[in-house]
């Protein structure tokens, strides 16, 4: 997710299970042209983000992903991105975790050991 307003529309989604675009339209902090809600939707639906069924005339939108995996999806172009992979970032990243439980700590070390395993 690139915008502002696409992130907006998938946080009334997650939070509202499914809506129309007038419906989503509403729940907005801040309300836009039905037209642009509609097209950031359709949008959303080509990245496969949400998905739609037809109700009547109208499009009922669920998101199809989960708010942690929008996060790792960035996370991760950031990574292949290589541009602004930095060892500040990574380093940042890091003390993070101070806060985090160990078991979450051990799981992230485990995924890591296993992914460096597969690419050799």
């Amino acid at each position: 997710m690139k915008g502002t307003l696409e992130k907006e529309i998938m946080d009334v989604l997650w939070a509202s299970k499914e809506a129309t675009v007038t419906q989503v339209n509403n729940l907005l902090a801040e309300q836009r042209a039905h037209n642009t809600v509609m097209t950031v939707l359709d949008r959303l639906h080509e990245k496969g983000l949400v998905c739609r069924e037809k109700r009547g005339r109208a499009w009922v939108y669920q998101a199809a992903v989960k708010p942690e995996e929008i996060i790792g999806h960035r996370l991760g172009d950031l990574l292949q991105e290589g541009q602004g992979v930095s060892d500040a970032l990574l380093l940042a990243f890091v003390d993070r975790t101070e806060r985090v439980a160990p078991q979450v700590l051990d799981r992230l070390a485990q995924l890591l050991d296993s992914r460096r395993r597969r690419q050799k």
